[in-house]
């Protein structure tokens, strides 16, 4: 039932294992591993926000500054290996 989607075997043995074990067939299980997976998305999207907001707030506290106009020119600033963030 599963080869359809492209799943290697041993994938599929662990799906076919938890239908087994629940007594889910294996469509169920199959959707509440995916519906798992996408929640884990969210939440690795929100730890990375909360990572750079971190950073930016540590960043503030250390004086560390950078040129006002970095969202714009970024391209320019990182085609040079010179260094754009400094240390106050």
């Amino acid at each position: 039932m599963l080869g359809f989607l492209d799943l290697d075997d041993k994938t599929i043995k662990k799906i076919e294992k938890l239908a087994r074990t629940t007594g889910k067939p294996e469509k169920t299980v199959l959707r509440e591993v995916v519906e798992t997976g996408l929640r884990n998305y969210k939440s690795s999207a929100k730890n990375a926000a909360k990572a750079l907001l971190e950073l930016a707030k540590w960043a503030e506290e250390n004086n560390i500054t950078g040129p006002k106009d970095l969202s714009v020119n970024h391209n320019t600033y990182f085609s040079t290996n010179k260094p754009i963030f400094f240390f106050q």
